[in-house]
């Protein structure tokens, strides 16, 4: 029984030793013992968290990765979220890296865990800038011009307004550089053009400047300088050489013209150049275009003496005659003429005189004029300053040119019987000189053949006793050459220098 009471007894403490050993090794287990460590996680997705982070972009900018958050999934369940300052101490890199400037091949951000080799795509959008809108910022400096002138856009300005909201002002200098255009182009000469349109070529987009293009217009027309000749008798030809007309035009351009230069200009004159005169006393220049115009005087002149009596003119052919009988009492220095009314004085001189027919001066002188010896036409000082006795040689010239002495008389003499007798044959007075008969004073003294027979002295002597003249006769269409007395009274007409 004590045998089988010890037995029990060591049963006993065995089993409670055994329960000991492992309640022991239970405790030893649950405080970590270095033979049962935990095994580690690992990382087996990488996630983006949020959706702050910029993704679009434009060509240029920077890439901009702040606010990104991206979350570390492990293999044991947990997660850990690692925001953007802390990407390298948890081994993360970016492809491009925050900063870089991007071009539109950047399409992705590539976000790595160096160690895991786990990684996550960014996708970003990287626009192309490009102008949406041009608008005018400043005008050039000429927008108002004339025909003729020549397309100045300096100063111009304009405005490119861009896709990604900015703007962009440039000068007239860069177009070029920034693919901008002109229609017309810079230094066209400018016609009828209205406006300039401005283009941007990649875009499309365009303006319009404006421009006001006016046609050049003559405003006034001026005498520069005057004819050479601006004094004229009747008959001579109007000789506007010399003539230089300034026009002056609506741009403030100024044009001088010569008379050569008139018809291409279209520049008329009236009377036109060459054209005989008779009273115009002023030449009108037009510009026909305009319709502007300026008067260019001329002196009309008559022949005064030193009486102040004045004398019409007459051109024959090339010849420049009075066209009335002289009737000065007076030279042309001012020197009085001697006057002889006695018949018996008049017939034993031989000095210079005058005399009225009849020695009538208020019926006679205005018409027949004075009666005068060959002595005083000698002196070579009875006609006006610029005129002179006409010589025999002169004489013939005016009738060779009225066709001869046989027909020149009828072209000489007035027409009609006012002053001559009837029938006045086969007057016409086609030349202008308006022979009258103012008849003679004979060597005698005697007064005869007024109303008949008209008498003119020429310069050439004959002889001692003698001078060429000329005379008409009422009946007769002939003119008579003659050699006379120079002690006889006849009329005088002179001839221009």
């Amino acid at each position: 029984m004590t045998k089988n009471v010890n037995s029990n007894k060591r049963l006993s403490i065995l089993l409670l030793t055994l329960v000991f050993i492992g309640s022991l090794s239970l405790l030893i287990s649950s405080c970590g013992g270095e033979d049962d460590e935990p095994k580690p996680t690992e990382l087996t997705s990488i996630t983006i968290n949020n959706t702050s982070v910029r993704t679009e972009y434009y060509v240029g900018e920077n890439l901009d990765l702040s606010g990104l958050v991206v979350t570390f999934n492990m293999d044991d369940g947990s997660s850990e979220d690692i925001v953007l300052s802390d990407f390298i101490s948890n081994g993360l890199t970016c492809s491009p890296v925050n900063g870089t400037e991007l071009t539109s091949s950047n399409t992705t951000v590539i976000i790595t865990h160096t160690k895991s080799g786990k990684s996550i795509n960014l996708t970003i959008i990287v626009n192309t800038v490009e102008v949406s809108e041009i608008s005018l910022k400043d005008a050039p400096l000429k927008i108002e011009y004339y025909a003729g002138e020549t397309l100045n856009l300096e100063g111009l300005v304009i405005t490119c307004t861009l896709n990604n909201g900015e703007t962009k002002d440039v000068e007239f200098v860069d177009f070029v550089n920034n693919g901008i255009t002109c229609s017309p182009n810079n230094g066209t000469e400018l016609s009828e053009q209205t406006e300039v349109i401005i283009t941007h070529t990649n875009s499309g987009e365009s303006i319009s400047q404006s421009l006001t293009v006016h046609e050049i217009e003559v405003t006034e027309v001026s005498i520069k300088t005057a004819p050479t000749k601006i004094n004229y008798y009747e008959g001579e030809v109007l000789d506007l050489l010399g003539i230089v007309v300034t026009l002056t035009k609506n741009n403030g351009e100024t044009e001088d013209v010569e008379l050569v230069d008139f018809v291409n200009k279209n520049i008329t004159c009236s009377p036109n150049n060459g054209t005989e005169l008779t009273e115009q006393t002023e030449v009108i220049i037009t510009h026909t275009t305009s319709g502007k115009s300026e008067g260019q005087v001329v002196n009309y002149m008559k022949v005064f003496d030193n009486d102040e009596n004045v004398y019409q003119v007459v051109k024959i052919g090339e010849q420049f005659w009075m066209a009335e009988n002289l009737k000065a009492t007076k030279y042309n220095d001012g020197a009085v003429i001697t006057l002889i009314n006695d018949n018996t004085v008049w017939s034993n001189l031989t000095t210079a005189a005058y005399c009225w027919y009849n020695n009538d001066e208020e019926t006679h002188k205005n018409t027949y004029g004075a009666l005068y010896n060959w002595y005083a036409v000698s002196t070579g000082a009875l006609c006006p300053i610029g005129w002179h006795m006409p010589n025999d040689t002169e004489w013939t010239t005016l009738t060779d040119y009225l066709g001869g002495v046989s027909v020149a008389g009828g072209k000489l003499r007035e027409t009609g019987t006012l002053h001559w007798k009837t029938p006045n044959t086969g007057a016409t007075n086609e030349s202008g000189f308006t022979a009258l008969p103012g008849g003679i004073r004979a060597l005698s003294g005697v007064f005869a053949y007024v109303e008949i027979a008209g008498y003119w002295w020429s310069d050439t002597e004959y002889s001692t006793g003698s001078a060429w003249s000329r005379d008409l006769i009422y009946s007769n269409v002939s003119i008579n050459r003659e050699d006379s007395s120079k002690k006889n009274g006849f009329s005088v007409r002179c001839v221009k220098d």
